[in-house]
């Protein structure tokens, strides 16, 4: 001991410290950035961060279960494979799981946000909105647009009542606008219905904050492209033909950086926007996030768009990493056995393959040593095709579910098809698009595996223009018959389903 203390001095001075004002530099365009990451219980969230404004909401409870009811008729229409859907995209909604359209976005409501429920009668209210066509859900979700832009009176919505633009100078972000926060209810009930959340994980007071301060952004940039109004597909944070990349994005990339905000309080830096495009899993702030897909290939619409959320971290052996990445395949997909085709036959249930593949997960540590690379090998007749984990979430746009109409079912196919009997690279590799008519189907009985490969088989099998023709005629489907789906197929000119 006495040594010890040999070693040591004890002093003692005294700091003054000046005006803390003066000891940080404030940058309003990044205020989001400094908020501090504190969890809070699901039950009350809303009232804890956006202070009066949830109370109000509550208060004008029929305009607020017409706005999310006409919000859930408008996602079922996308969902559904609606014929008519106005001028909103059906290639960049991705949404299939139960509870983000429909009844199922009603309950999610519910659950997600249980102080909402104090609202008298916002159940039957949403529920009533949802029993409408899809023209008088529009009308509704419009008129209660408006509704809350005329009760709200802050600095943006008084803008848009004028029919101005916000977002001038001075005019800086409201908390308390009952527009961005309905905005925000839809945002995050639309996120946490696709998570597999750990039942203990809480969201952030910031990260809140950041998805309502996006909402607004976006009410701000509708109004400036549409001379002072909001369009509907703004507010519902969807894309639509005229703008199609004004909502948020639709890709694995776009939800797990939302999912990052949500609940760790920090969104991805704009800088590292190329970086993020291909994560699989990452590990931040102690919350582990993942892909459905890393559990296994699957060609189910609900397991393809879900995400893991859960306490923890990314670990093999004895090594820590900060993300798990896609591994680049360095295998060309025209090494794959040809399509052999059959004759055009309206027999669909004799014509199912079974064939067998061996597949396997490939990890390796990518350069840097803070993230480990992944992707699966899929061998068949000796020849090896890598799968990307993402490569199912391309079948997740331009489809739709498609709904069996129970009277010409299992009878007979809308359009003459072509069955792929054996191989896998189906011969149009070298077509012009015009070139390619008719419509291919892999007629597998259920495999997952089998199905997703052939998914990449034809993917790998084009490139260039052709590429983006071909990946835009996919009907990817599990569990519905193939007669209605080739009458979802039949007004294109060319169309695979798998």
């Amino acid at each position: 001991m006495t040594e010890l203390l040999s070693e040591l001095m004890i002093t003692s001075k005294t700091y003054v410290l000046g005006d803390r004002e003066a000891m940080f530099v404030h940058d309003s365009y990044h205020n989001t950035e400094v908020a501090l990451s504190v969890r809070t219980a699901w039950d009350g969230c809303l009232g804890r961060v956006f202070w009066n404004a949830t109370p109000r909401l509550i208060g004008v409870s029929r305009t607020l279960g017409d706005f999310l009811g006409s919000a859930a008729r408008v996602y079922a229409a996308l969902a559904r494979g609606e014929a008519e859907v106005g001028s909103f995209s059906r290639e960049h909604y991705v949404d299939f799981i139960d509870g983000m359209y429909g009844r199922g976005f009603i309950e999610s409501v519910e659950k997600v946000f249980p102080e909402l429920n104090k609202a008298k009668g916002l159940q039957s209210m949403m529920l009533k909105a949802l029993d409408s066509t899809f023209d008088q859900a529009l009308t509704s979700l419009q008129a209660a647009v408006d509704t809350l832009i005329r009760l709200c009176a802050c600095e943006c919505c008084e803008s848009l009542a004028n029919g101005d633009i916000p977002g001038g100078e001075g005019q800086g972000l409201d908390r308390h606008c009952l527009l961005s926060t309905a905005m925000t209810v839809i945002s995050v009930v639309r996120l946490v219905a696709g998570l597999e959340v750990h039942d203990k994980l809480s969201p952030t007071i910031s990260g809140l904050q950041q998805i309502h301060y996006l909402c607004q952004k976006h009410i701000e940039i509708g109004a400036r492209m549409h001379q002072g109004a909001t369009p509907l597909y703004t507010i519902l944070d969807l894309a639509s033909f005229d703008d199609p990349y004004l909502g948020r994005g639709d890709s694995a990339k776009d939800y797990m950086s939302t999912v990052q905000c949500l609940f760790t309080g920090v969104f991805p830096t704009i800088s590292g926007e190329g970086d993020l495009a291909g994560r699989l899993a990452f590990s931040f702030n102690g919350i582990c996030c993942y892909i459905e897909a890393l559990h296994g290939l699957n060609c189910s619409t609900a397991a393809m768009r879900r995400i893991h959320v859960l306490p923890g971290r990314i670990q093999r052996g004895d090594r820590e990493y900060k993300e798990v990445r896609v591994l680049r395949s360095t295998v060309s997909g025209s090494l794959l056995q040809e399509a052999k085709l059959s004759s055009n036959t309206l027999n669909v249930y004799d014509k199912l393959r079974d064939h067998k593949i061996e597949l396997k997960g490939m990890v390796r540590e990518v350069t840097g040593g803070t993230a480990v690379g992944f992707c699966y090998e899929a061998i068949s007749d000796g020849i090896r095709l890598h799968i990307s984990p993402t490569y199912t979430w391309a079948v997740l746009r331009r489809v739709g579910l498609i709904t069996c109409d129970k009277r010409t079912c299992k009878k007979q196919l809308a359009i003459p098809c072509k069955f792929v009997q054996e191989g896998w690279a189906l011969p149009i590799g070298d077509r012009e698009p015009e070139d390619c008519h008719g419509c291919y189907i892999w007629p597998f009985s259920e495999d997952d595996v089998c199905r997703c490969v052939a998914l990449v088989a034809v993917l790998r099998a084009t490139t260039g223009e052709m590429y983006r023709y071909i990946e835009e005629k996919f009907y990817f489907r599990n569990g519905e018959c193939l007669p209605c789906c080739t009458k979802a197929a039949s007004n294109d000119q060319f169309s695979i389903i798998i």
